[in-house]
């Protein structure tokens, strides 16, 4: 009985002396964050560890900046009445998310026995300025391709197409570098971008296509999809001409008409016969009626590899 009193009273005497954890106490710093200014971003934040904590204030500061670039994106679509381009909108998103701060410097930090706080600040000026430098410097690179000279007419239409591309990128940077300077103008590199993208098209719109083939219902859908792209078909002064060329094989098994067919397109510079492009495509389909109905599940199949899989591209390369 006297054994069992004593462990009763090391119980309570051991429960006793626990106690739980203390409530850290956060400094002024932390509990009242500056306001950012023109030239400066703050922000404050925890994390597990010191490392953790800036890159959770650097996260929140780059949430502010996402939704300021959103706000300069939507403003200057309405004030120019420009074409709301959603993937310009998901590529500006996605690029603010990447957004690096390579000049941030912590203010203030402090360590607790569980976590880290810290006060970090970004200098909005040299960030401008990086960006400026960048998009300026891509602008320099746009306008040096413009004005190149190209062997052919797809090695020309190859570096045009990876200027469009560019040019979506392009905004994202030009809006972000308009949120974090407000009073940056960006309209000359938003007009440049524009007449950029004119001349594109232009050129685009003179290149001319003529597809050799006596396989009408195929070429006409490579046709479509081409002029889908931008081009134009004519048998008048081509620019590239398609030499195309279907085989077909029938089968029949277990009740089926089965057809396979095999595509090979050769693509040629019409100014001087060189070869630039080769390309195989391999379809097949079946049905329990005819040949003729197998024959339109495999068009509608190539029709579909055209959209889905950008033949043109991997023909081409445009």
């Amino acid at each position: 009985m006297k054994l069992l009193l004593l462990f009763t009273t090391l119980f309570l005497l051991l429960g006793c002396s626990s106690k739980e954890p203390a409530t850290p106490t956060y400094p002024e710093w932390y509990d009242s964050t500056s306001r950012d200014s023109t030239s400066t971003f703050y922000a404050t934040a925890n994390g597990n560890t010191e490392a953790d904590a800036i890159a959770s204030a650097l996260n929140s500061i780059a949430s502010r900046v996402s939704v300021e670039v959103e706000s300069v994106f939507n403003s200057n679509v309405h004030v120019n009445s420009k074409s709301y381009d959603k993937d310009i909108e998901l590529n500006i998103k996605n690029s603010v998310k990447k957004i690096e701060f390579n000049n941030y410097i912590v203010l203030n930090k402090k360590s607790f026995e569980a976590e880290s706080i810290v006060k970090v600040a970004v200098n909005r000026v040299e960030l401008a300025n990086e960006y400026k430098s960048k998009i300026e410097n891509a602008l320099s690179s746009i306008s040096t391709k413009l004005n190149k000279k190209y062997k052919n007419t797809i090695a020309k239409l190859k570096e045009y197409n990876t200027i469009t591309k560019l040019n979506s990128s392009l905004r994202s940077d030009i809006y972000t570098l308009k949120s974090i300077n407000s009073a940056i103008n960006i309209d000359p590199y938003l007009n440049y971008l524009n007449e950029t993208l004119k001349v594109i098209s232009e050129f685009k719109s003179s290149v001319v296509f003529y597809i050799s083939s006596t396989q009408n219902s195929y070429s006409k859908a490579l046709a479509e999809q081409i002029t889908l792209n931008g081009y134009r078909i004519s048998k008048n002064y081509p620019s590239i001409k398609i030499n195309f060329i279907l085989t077909k094989q029938r089968h029949a098994a277990v009740g089926n008409k089965i057809l396979k067919g095999t595509i090979n397109m050769s693509a040629y510079d019409a100014s001087n016969s060189t070869l630039i492009g080769n390309s195989r495509v391999v379809l097949g389909a079946k049905s329990i009626n005819s040949y003729k109905r197998a024959d339109e599940f495999m068009l509608n199949s190539f029709k579909a590899k055209l959209k889905s899989e950008d033949l043109l591209f991997n023909f081409l390369g445009i």
